[in-house]
């Protein structure tokens, strides 16, 4: 249950990442649009999906300790635009 839960989670910050992604790829954002920070928030949403991905599979083996680790999402995203800025 842990693992479905983790799975449809993961659902959302990943569909989010694929319309950050296509926004600038279509050029469907307006002429003021900060390009950098819809790449910074794709990038954001992607690493935050793939990391409930790796919980949801995470919990086929450690499901009590699962949501500690849902704990970590903020951290994930903070390291992930950590390492974006350092470009």
């Amino acid at each position: 249950m842990t693992g479905l839960f983790a799975g449809n989670a993961a659902v959302l910050p990943l569909s989010q990442g694929v319309l950050f992604t296509l926004v600038p790829a279509q050029r469907l954002h307006r002429p003021d649009a900060g390009l950098r920070r819809l790449c910074g928030n794709a990038c954001v949403y992607w690493a935050v999906g793939i990391y409930w991905l790796l919980t949801a599979a995470a919990s086929a083996w450690a499901a009590p300790a699962v949501p500690f680790l849902w704990l970590a999402t903020p951290i994930v995203a903070l390291g992930t635009v950590r390492v974006l800025s350092r470009r």
